[in-house]
């Protein structure tokens, strides 16, 4: 997730999947569908939501760790620290990419 405005996406996908869950939960299994499909279906956006509940979770934990002092321990740390430093600030890639001159 790279800002914000994906966190607010995100959270309303979530909010989409909860009820496609919930209906397909209390809707009975129509006749002509195999009960194995119908299972299937459940599992598939039981899945998702997963997944995006994980992706806040993450993304809720990196603002949450953003308050303290960053730290950067070898050079393949540097994408992920440079990541943290710009979703603390609240910039955009865009935002960030402007004053270092790297917009195209």
């Amino acid at each position: 997730m790279e800002n914000t405005h994906h966190y607010q996406i995100t959270k309303q996908r979530i909010a989409q999947s909860e009820a496609s869950l919930a209906s397909l939960q209390a809707t009975p299994k129509p006749a002509d569908l195999p009960a194995v499909l119908h299972q299937a279906m459940q599992a598939s956006v039981a899945s998702q939501l997963a997944d995006l509940r994980q992706e806040v979770a993450a993304y809720e934990a990196a603002q949450a760790h953003l308050a303290g002092p960053l730290e950067l321990h070898s050079l393949r740390d540097l994408p992920e620290v440079l990541m943290q430093a710009r979703l603390a600030r609240g910039y955009t890639q865009a935002d960030l990419a402007t004053p270092v001159r790297l917009t195209g």
